[in-house]
């Protein structure tokens, strides 16, 4: 089962992963991305900001935006290019946006628009489903479960929740996306990795998969994970815990 936001673009990079896997799985649209309304059991949740959050935002992208077009594309507005060429320009413009919203931390920058510890909290939710999910099936059964959703959720979930050596220490969380090699872009993916060790507490690890071909190995801090995801329920009357949240 693979689901995709409605988004076009969601849905073309997740049908062009399936065929490049030469597989061709039934697609699930979530036509509806408010997050309280979005059913699917285990899809990542989408995102939604306000009109003036966008227009911040863009004004954050706007002299990376023009920089770009200037060197690269000289004499060409962004909508004349091509769709790689219109995502190499965003791609670039939009990394101190990016790092600007996750900033924020736990503070909204208005009532429509979810602070950055919203997202990680419902990202987290999910995510805890998937690495309960193996203590729910029998031991000769194997599920793939492909979700293709838009960025700055998932960074807002591997700011606070992944662990990386520092200096030879551990340490959860990053004070910046320059620490795990900058923001995810549009080709880029992640593998989930649920092992347990030799007295049953589970490993988990990140693995972002880089369009550039580049792999990066996190741990995933399993506490503060779930700390986030019962962070979620609590703050989500509609929310009924199921077993397989284990919270």
């Amino acid at each position: 089962m693979g689901y995709a936001t409605e988004v076009k673009r969601t849905e073309e990079t997740l049908r062009a992963a399936f065929d490049a896997g030469g597989i061709d799985p039934e697609t699930k649209i979530l036509e509806d991305q408010n997050p309280e309304n979005i059913k699917a059991f285990f899809a990542l949740p989408g995102t939604s900001y306000s009109d003036e959050f966008l227009k911040e935002y863009d004004k954050r992208i706007s002299p990376r935006r023009e920089e770009c077009l200037k060197q690269q594309f000289s004499g060409k507005k962004l909508k004349e290019l091509t769709p790689d060429q219109q995502e190499t320009v965003m791609e670039y413009a939009e990394e101190p946006a990016i790092e600007w919203y996750l900033s924020l931390d736990d503070k909204r920058f208005d009532d429509k628009t979810p602070s950055p510890r919203e997202w990680a909290r419902a990202v987290a939710f999910k995510m805890n489903r998937l690495i309960n999910l193996p203590d729910y099936m029998p031991n000769d059964k194997s599920v793939d479960l492909v979700s293709a959703g838009h960025k700055t959720s998932t960074e807002a979930f591997l700011k606070y929740a992944i662990t990386r050596k520092v200096q030879g220490e551990k340490v959860t969380g990053f004070d910046s996306l320059k620490d795990i090699g900058g923001s995810l872009k549009i080709l880029d993916s992640w593998d989930l990795q649920v092992e347990n060790d030799q007295e049953g507490n589970k490993q988990i690890t990140i693995i972002l998969r880089r369009e550039n071909g580049d792999t990066q190995k996190f741990g995933i801090d399993l506490e503060v994970l779930r700390q986030l995801a019962q962070e979620h329920i609590t703050a989500e009357d509609s929310i009924d815990a199921k077993k397989i949240d284990n919270l």
